[in-house]
């Protein structure tokens, strides 16, 4: 669990948090790139400014009261496709995704 904890700024990038408890956790500025977030409770987290580029949100948890990375506050209707989208775009000062993926390729 780990419901109010405040993660500012951090590299989550393809982390594993299959039905993790975030409640009202501080997800701010942080890279999500690829994280397993299925499942997951996100109520009243705050994603503002995140990467969830790639991201799995399939059954992922969200309220009114969840900040997305656009700065708007969830609602039922959202479009989620927007953050998961991959992008192709500069990351962290990083050319592209595919440069990213380079990076983690080369430390195995």
């Amino acid at each position: 669990r780990l419901d109010g904890a405040i993660i500012v700024g951090s590299s989550l990038w393809d982390a594993d948090l299959r039905g993790a408890s975030l409640r009202d956790a501080v997800l701010r500025k942080s890279s999500l790139w690829r994280a397993n977030l299925a499942g997951a409770d996100l109520s009243g987290a705050n994603l503002e400014e995140s990467l969830l580029s790639e991201a799995d949100l399939s059954d992922t948890i969200f309220d009114e009261n969840t900040r997305l990375p656009d700065g708007r506050l969830w609602t039922a209707d959202a479009d989620l496709s927007k953050f998961t989208a991959a992008q192709k775009r500069a990351i962290f000062g990083v050319a592209s995704v595919d440069d990213i993926e380079s990076l983690f390729s080369s430390r195995d």
